[in-house]
């Protein structure tokens, strides 16, 4: 199983739209939902990635909280996805725009701790 990083700077509705392999159609409401998993795949969709975690102490005798940095945050909309090599041979044309490469979260300052994931 292979582990990739999705980003659309264009939100959620455009990646449901472009990548009809990770989407499927809700029967009651008829909207394209995120197909969470399957024998070839699954994937973790999130809205905010952490690139910087909040940095604050606590003063002791007020109990007032001092923040030296907030977090910050990478712009787009992420999906972490873990696929098979075949579904990703599959679905390559549809999945490589969305593709973030390890140069390019390097480059952006993405560790991989702080990118959420399933039990």
């Amino acid at each position: 199983m292979n582990n990739y990083l999705l980003r659309s700077t264009k939100g959620e509705k455009d990646m449901l739209e472009n990548i009809p392999c990770l989407s499927e159609i809700d029967v009651n409401t008829q909207d394209k939902i995120w197909c969470f998993a399957s024998l070839e795949h699954g994937l973790n969709p999130f809205g905010k990635l952490p690139i910087k975690n909040q940095v604050q102490t606590v003063n002791k005798k007020n109990g007032k909280v001092f923040i030296y940095q907030h977090r910050k945050y990478c712009h787009g909309f992420f999906v972490s996805l873990n696929c098979s090599e075949e579904f990703y041979n599959r679905n390559k044309n549809d999945l490589e725009k969305y593709i973030i490469s390890e140069e390019r979260q390097k480059e952006m300052n993405i560790n991989q701790d702080n990118i959420p994931s399933w039990f």
